[in-house]
Parts: structure tokens; C-alpha cells; sequence
């Protein structure tokens, strides 16, 4: 994995995610990419509910 992808893959992990679904990368990163992007939106959607 290239330094950039990681580096977009923690800042906008929805976009960057996505790339690593291209062949090349390991079932590994692409479950870890995709899971952090998971907990961000959890996260988020969290913020978002009324109290």
C-alpha cells in the first residue's frame, strides 16, 4: 500500500476505501479499510441523533 492511500484512507475513508477493491490488495487491508470506514459512520451517525 502506498503511504497516500493509507493517509486518504484515514482522513476520507469512504472515498479511499473504495480503492482497495482494485486487485493487488490483501483481503487483510481491504477488511481493515472497510471496517474504519464503518466505525466513522457509526460514529457519526451517532453524533447526529437528537437527545
Amino acid at each position: 500500500m502506498s503511504a497516500w492511500l493509507v493517509l486518504g484512507i484515514l482522513t476520507l475513508a469512504p472515498l479511499f476505501a473504495w480503492f482497495t477493491l482494485r486487485s493487488g490488495y490483501s483481503t487483510n487491508v481491504r477488511a481493515g479499510a472497510f471496517l474504519y470506514m464503518g466505525l466513522g459512520v457509526m460514529l457519526g451517525l451517532v453524533k447526529t441523533i437528537p437527545q
